[in-house]
């Protein structure tokens, strides 16, 4: 578990930077002639899925835990749930819309590099690995039996990741009402002109939080974790720090 947080965290800071100056072949800096080049919506269910799958196999596997999900079942029972199935809930619910529903949902999609979708796969499989290791452990179930469902913080940390999910599912909607339109006005010219197939279209989204910030569908989701970790760990003490005690 260690060595996986350490591979991430060194793999950030070492390919962060380069995001400045390469723009990823995704979206609208796909290059849809590559042969490389796959299905949008495909690819996006594909290597969206390899966080749950990882998520489920590692809390079915429960490495730092003699005891399976629903684990662990050391907090007061006395609402009949555990935090960590609660939060386990969360994560699923998270998954289930952006890996399936929303996808699904998705008029079109531009397509994928393959070089993208093996990039979310590599941070996919060990993110999901670390979340499912760190609520079926025994510290966790140790910590969330002190500060579980009756500590203000744990509800707090729900209710911004319910806030959260709610807003990142509202814009991704209007930018899904976006492609919808411009698909549906493409086929009305490909039928009154004989054009081919509508081209990818780009449009100014508004409504919600697009009149304040470019991208509130990822800010809502950074809410979601910021909760979601509000609830399900203590806040980081920079005294546990090397050297900052001195």
């Amino acid at each position: 578990m260690t060595a996986t947080k350490q591979w991430l965290f060194y793999g950030f800071a070492l390919l962060g930077p380069v995001a400045f100056a390469y723009d990823a072949p995704f979206g609208r800096f796909a290059t849809p002639h590559s042969v490389l080049s796959i299905d949008g919506v495909k690819s996006w269910i594909v290597m969206e899925l390899f966080s749950p799958l990882s998520f489920l196999v590692t809390a079915y596997l429960h490495p730092f835990s003699s005891t399976p999900l629903p684990l662990p079942c050391f907090s007061r029972p006395a609402l009949g749930i555990e935090p960590p199935f609660i939060l386990t809930t969360l994560y699923l619910i998270h998954y289930l819309n952006r890996a399936l529903i929303s996808p699904l949902r998705s008029p079109s999609r531009s397509k994928s590099h393959l070089v993208v979708v093996a990039s979310a796969i590599a941070f996919n499989v060990p993110n999901g690995f670390l979340l499912a290791a760190y609520l079926t452990s025994a510290s966790t179930a140790a910590y969330l039996t002190q500060n579980g469902l009756y500590s203000p913080r744990f509800w707090a940390g729900i209710a911004i990741w319910a806030a959260g999910f709610a807003g990142n599912v509202y814009h991704d909607e209007i930018l899904l009402n976006i492609r919808r339109k411009a698909i549906a006005k493409g086929k009305a010219k490909e039928l009154e002109n004989g054009q081919s197939a509508p081209q990818p279209h780009y449009a100014i989204p508004h409504g919600g939080l697009y009149s304040t910030i470019s991208f509130p569908n990822y800010i809502c989701e950074w809410f979601e974790w910021f909760g979601f970790a509000l609830a399900a760990s203590p806040i980081p003490s920079f005294a546990l720090l090397p050297g900052a005690g001195a």
